[in-house]
């Protein structure tokens, strides 16, 4: 027999979302998502993690209202939609280009054994990036 835990209830059910319910877990690591009695999905409650994305753009797909997802998830309507919308696309590329997010087409080159940088290959630091304080690292000396 299965022990239920108390969770936080974040989006109940009402007219217009007569099914889908939203529990946060007591350590707010994660957001259990129920279709009436039955438990859908555990998603983790990291906003930037892509299957919180995913939720809450199949739960916008769902005609869940789009300002209770607002509140609840803090996140913009737009941002929201655009998910939506790629998951409705069915194209793989735009799904992970809009999940992924900005920094998904930023070109990478290594600079040392494990240090990466977008600048490119033109860039290559005066120090050892790896020893050189943070500081440093942002300044234009720090670059030839």
């Amino acid at each position: 027999m299965e022990i239920c835990h108390a969770h936080d209830l974040i989006l109940p059910t009402d007219k217009r979302n007569p099914c889908f319910s939203l529990y946060r877990s007591a350590d707010h690591a994660s957001i259990r998502v129920f279709y009436g009695l039955e438990l859908l999905e555990v998603v983790p409650e990291d906003s930037g993690h892509p299957a919180f994305k995913m939720m809450v753009a199949r739960l916008y797909n769902a005609n869940v209202k789009l300002i209770a997802l607002e509140e609840v998830f803090d996140v913009d309507r737009k941002t929201i939609r655009s998910w939506a919308a790629a998951i409705r696309s069915r194209d793989p590329e735009l799904l992970s280009r809009v999940l992924l997010g900005r920094g998904v087409n930023v070109k990478r080159t290594r600079l040392s054994t494990n240090t990466w940088s977008a600048a490119g290959p033109s860039c290559e630091p005066k120090e050892d990036p790896i020893t050189a304080p943070h500081w440093l690292w942002r300044s234009k000396t720090f670059w030839r």
